[in-house]
């Protein structure tokens, strides 16, 4: 595969000569949608799955209460080279082949998209990490980030030099990617300076990995070429190597977690499920303590595991931000009133109110 779009295309093109061919395999995954046109990726919101489909340039619903097989309802059109999907609050973000759009789920279907950021290089999964939106450039051979809270988005290096970057999971404050070319499993800690230079090998050798996922202490890897699932003990000493848990699945790509059952795209028209026993996959909870409040200038801040602290005023205006803050945040140069302290980690979100006055 070549670090251009060709590559997804190529992927896409390929021959579709993989099948079921082990009892194993046969008896564990059972279709759920089938007919479809190149489906790449799904992201579940309560009962309901968004499917991208990238030979049509739609975006499908499905309601996984349904029986299967699944009769996807179409929810927008006109999305070409439709990629990969993330969800941020009542905005699904989806990657295309140079740059990135958004569709406003609580609007009508169909649903116009908005651009986001242009002229990527073949941006393919997306995964957030509060307002920090990261994706590999396939086609650059890097991981970018941008904060979607901009008007106009910077797009920044996170790493670079990859080979062919596919599938990105994020965990904690490590990043977890597929090199495609490369055949391996790397994790970067965003918490460094970018671009970061320090890469951990976690795996050194496997075929053609696609998708990534996380499941408890396993991550579930996608080997597109040879059609196998196989998975690694995030807890084992690095570099580890991996443990095939299916065989003989056809042009496995993207996965979604819906109770115990793991989704999974196919490149060719179709998705499929297999039973898999879930761990604990919830971060521990946020916890913020604020103190004296209301306060006359000093807030003192008890909390687990902070990435970043804004204070934003009634007009929903950011007066303050700072990633790691430190323990003790001086707010007395603000008016008298009432304002609003988030605290965020990683997806999750904490919001407190603080009085200050004299």
């Amino acid at each position: 595969m070549k670090k251009n779009f060709t590559l997804l295309k190529q992927l896409f093109a390929t021959t579709f000569l993989l099948f079921f061919i082990t009892a194993f395999s046969f008896a564990q995954v059972v279709e759920v949608a089938t007919n479809m046109n190149v489906p790449t990726d799904m992201v579940v919101d309560g009962n309901d799955m968004y499917v991208s489909e990238f030979g049509s340039g739609r975006i499908l619903k499905i309601d996984l209460t349904q029986t299967p097989p699944f009769t996807p309802v179409e929810i927008a059109t006109g999305i070409s080279s439709c990629v990969s999907l993330a969800l941020k609050g009542d905005d699904l973000y989806i990657s295309q082949a140079s740059g990135i759009s958004k569709i406003d789920l609580t609007q009508t279907p169909p649903i116009a998209a908005t651009q986001v950021v242009s002229n990527l290089s073949n941006p393919i999964e997306l995964v957030f990490n509060g307002d920090n939106l990261f994706f590999p450039e396939n086609g650059a051979g890097k991981i970018s980030m941008i904060d979607v809270t901009q008007a106009q988005p910077t797009v920044v290096d996170v790493v670079t030099g990859l080979n062919a970057p596919y599938g990105i999971a994020l965990i904690g404050n490590e990043l977890f990617f597929a090199e495609y070319g490369g055949g391996k499993i790397g994790k970067i800690d965003i918490t460094q300076t970018f671009p970061i230079s320090n890469i951990t090998e976690v795996v050194s050798s496997v075929s053609s990995p696609a998708g990534i996922f996380r499941n408890g202490n396993e991550l579930y890897i996608s080997e597109y070429s040879t059609g196998i699932i196989s998975k690694i003990d995030l807890t084992a000493s690095l570099p580890t190597t991996t443990t095939e848990v299916l065989a003989g699945i056809n042009e496995p790509l993207q996965y979604a977690l819906f109770e115990s059952e793991l989704y999974l795209t196919h490149a060719n028209s179709t998705i499929s499920k297999f039973e898999i026993t879930v761990s604990n996959n919830d971060p521990t909870p946020l916890t913020l303590e604020i103190f004296p409040n209301p306060t006359e200038g000093m807030l003192t801040l008890k909390g687990n595991n902070i990435d970043r602290i804004e204070i934003i005023d009634i007009y929903g205006r950011v007066l303050f931000s700072k990633k790691q803050p430190d323990s003790n945040i001086d707010i007395s140069a603000f008016p008298n009133g009432i304002y609003f302290l988030k605290m965020t980690s990683g997806e999750q979100e904490i919001s407190k109110q603080i009085v200050k006055r004299k």
